[in-house]
Parts: structure tokens; C-alpha cells; sequence
């Protein structure tokens, strides 16, 4: 079984991998070995999971929030 650390280092590396790739497909339309429209599509995807990323970090900041109000 995968510990927590281990689960998030990797959807952070894959989120990593995921937000350079716009970057890439840009160099390689500007060289004529991509079409426009991947490099729009990487961008979308990277836009979108930038927006899940922040809103899963509201989250546990909102978690861990309540978890302090918590009185014992």
C-alpha cells in the first residue's frame, strides 16, 4: 500500500510533467513538428487541472482547519 506522501509526490510530478508539456508542443509548432491545435489542447488540459489542483488545496486547508477547531 501507498502512503499519503507517496500518493501526493506522484499526482504532483504528474502535474508537473502535465503543466510543461504546453511549453513543449509551443517549441515544437514553432519548428513546424506540431499542429496549433495540440498545443491549444495541452493548454486546456493544464488549465483545467491547475483548477482542480487549487480547488483540492482549498479543501484540505478548509479540512484542516476544522480539524484545529476541534476541542478535545
Amino acid at each position: 500500500t501507498a502512503n499519503f506522501n507517496a500518493v501526493l509526490t506522484e499526482l504532483v510530478e504528474n502535474l508537473n510533467k502535465d503543466l510543461s508539456a504546453p511549453d513543449e508542443l509551443t517549441r515544437d509548432a514553432m519548428q513546424g513538428k506540431a499542429d496549433v491545435h495540440d498545443v491549444m489542447a495541452a493548454i486546456s488540459k493544464s488549465e483545467i487541472q491547475v483548477n482542480i489542483a487549487t480547488t483540492a488545496i482549498g479543501k484540505v486547508i478548509q479540512t484542516y482547519e476544522k480539524i484545529m477547531q476541534i476541542q478535545i
